[in-house]
């Protein structure tokens, strides 16, 4: 295929730009209308998807480099953008890759099973850990609920009486410089999650009872054992912003959570079954200790003790099936990506 007809496809596969195309040596420049500061994302992502099905072609025809222009109607430049065809397309087995298939397929049944086997080998020394998650349960609640909390690794957390505006702005900014960030680097999950968090803080600041507060202040700590260790796990398959990159941490940081999954769903499905008992008390006082979560959810909200144990357990088994659905999401997405053929550099 010649220079001028090769070109002259992928133009007018552009044309609503509309799209201007020039070869020079090894070079090839596209260049639109800038409609926007900034290379605009959405059409940046249409033109790379517009140039993937001819990334074969471009390599035959020895082009190095593409650089994608926007222009003012007087030529100048307002915003470009490179992608280096000489670049190695990313390793399919790289196992700080997050579109790695094996890894993908095989890291969530493998935390499970590598976290049980924790807690067999090594539970007391994963003891620190799970009294860790248990505070930061705790005080996730406090600051959804514009309280000042500390969380310490030995078993207790500072709550702060009131209800502070200082303590919402705070935390809502911190919401706002990660959700700004994964706009900036086109992360939606990232966006959904900090907005839905952000609704959630607004709500519960504002409108919640101090009687519910103190309610899920007390069922955040065992809670917070389930759902931020199911978080975490289902994190290992999305890619945090760059300030944030945990391809390495990831690792480390799933087992410990899945470790501390596994064992208070083990814990709640036993005392379901009558084999084991509600963790009455708390880490200092014992478990005649009345200032227990557990406690202090049947003598001072009037939970049941089958309330206790239902919501636990359904708990739970709702963190269990939502890992499992995101899990197959990420498979099926993956199945969708290798029918329809794998990406090499233009991405």
């Amino acid at each position: 295929m010649d220079g001028p007809i090769f070109l002259d496809r992928i133009t007018d596969q552009l044309r609503h730009y509309p799209a201007k195309l020039q070869l020079t040596g090894n070079k090839l420049q596209i260049q639109i209308p800038a409609t926007e500061p900034k290379p605009p994302k959405s059409a940046i992502a249409d033109i790379i998807q517009s140039l993937r099905p001819w990334e074969t072609e471009l390599r035959q025809q020895q082009i190095q480099q593409i650089t994608l222009y926007g222009l003012r109607a007087d030529r100048a430049i307002v915003w470009r953008q490179t992608i280096d065809l000489t670049a190695k397309p990313p390793s399919p087995n790289d196992p700080y890759s997050f579109t790695n298939p094996n890894l993908n397929l095989f890291a969530f049944p493998s935390l499970l099973i590598l976290g049980t086997l924790s807690n067999f080998l090594f539970k007391r020394l994963l003891f620190g850990w799970q009294t860790w998650t248990h505070e930061v349960g705790h005080a996730i609640v406090a600051w959804l609920s514009g309280h000042q909390a500390t969380p310490l690794p030995f078993g207790w957390t500072n709550v702060g009486e009131e209800r502070s505006f200082y303590v919402y702005c705070c935390f809502l900014a911190l919401l706002g410089i990660i959700g700004w960030t994964g706009w900036k680097e086109n992360k939606h999950v990232v966006m959904g999650i900090t907005g839905g968090l952000a609704i959630v803080q607004f709500f519960m600041t504002w409108t919640m009872a101090r009687d519910t507060f103190d309610m899920l202040l007390c069922f955040g700590g065992l809670g917070g054992e389930l759902y931020i260790s199911a978080a975490l796990i289902v994190a290992f398959y999305f890619p945090l912003p760059d300030r944030w990159r945990w391809d390495f941490w990831r690792y480390p940081l799933g087992i410990l959570a899945a470790s501390t999954f596994t064992d208070n769903f083990s814990l709640w499905h036993s005392i379901k079954r009558g084999t084991a008992d509600i963790p009455w008390g708390s880490l200092f006082g014992g478990e005649d200790d009345a200032g227990g979560d557990m406690n202090r959810l049947s003598q001072d909200h009037d939970w049941t003790d089958s309330q206790i144990i239902q919501t636990y357990s359904s708990l739970s088994i709702l963190c269990l099936i939502t890992m499992l659905a995101i899990y197959a999401f990420i498979l099926w997405r993956q199945f969708s990506s290798t029918i329809k053929g794998s990406h090499g550099v233009i991405d």
